[in-house]
């Protein structure tokens, strides 16, 4: 009962609606065990973050696009940029995200929300080149850009917890080491 875990005297407070996957979306990131047996055999802890990206790209070989992307057909008053932009906008979420996720995973949730931000996003955006290229799209990826990341709002408090525990534990630890140098 998470009720157990409050203070005494503190009444529980709804967290609001759930976290979504389907329209959220979410990501899983490694544990933190730094050998793979062990997590296996513990049952290693992943973590879950929310992320959103831009994604610059522009169509550099139109013939290998018109051939290998499906283009909804023009209809008399349809804006061609418009028809394009349609149907290429499913094929970059899947891809996008498909390459997201399967980056993330190589990272612990700390080195995604902290440390690993900018090596992310360059593994994304080659992932999603190769991907791109594998199908001969024709679509050249420019430039991503990871614009937020976040942990989920359901653990926000908890996690700004083991965040404040270990800053004082870094302190501690710091503070000992001048002590000991000094003595």
């Amino acid at each position: 009962d998470p009720s157990e875990l409050l203070p005494e005297g503190t009444t529980p407070r709804r967290i609001g609606r759930t976290l979504d996957p389907i329209k959220d979306g979410y990501c899983l990131t490694r544990g933190n065990s730094v050998n793979s047996q062990d997590e296996e055999s513990s049952g290693s802890d992943y973590g879950i973050v929310h992320s959103k990206w831009q994604v610059i790209y522009k169509i550099d070989d139109p013939g290998k696009f018109f051939k290998n992307v499906y283009v909804i057909d023009k209809k008399p008053g349809d804006a061609y940029f418009d028809i394009i932009t349609t149907s290429v906008k499913p094929l970059l979420s899947g891809v996008i995200a498909d390459a997201v996720v399967s980056t993330m995973v190589n990272y612990n949730i700390d080195e995604a929300l902290f440390l690993s931000q900018g090596s992310i996003t360059q593994d994304v955006k080659l992932l999603i080149q190769k991907k791109l290229d594998t199908i001969e799209s024709g679509i050249i990826v420019e430039n991503v850009q990871l614009t937020d990341i976040r942990w989920p709002r359901q653990v926000d408090r908890a996690f700004q917890a083991s965040v404040q525990a270990s800053q004082a534990s870094q302190q501690a630890i710091d503070e000992a080491k001048g002590y000991a140098e000094n003595t």
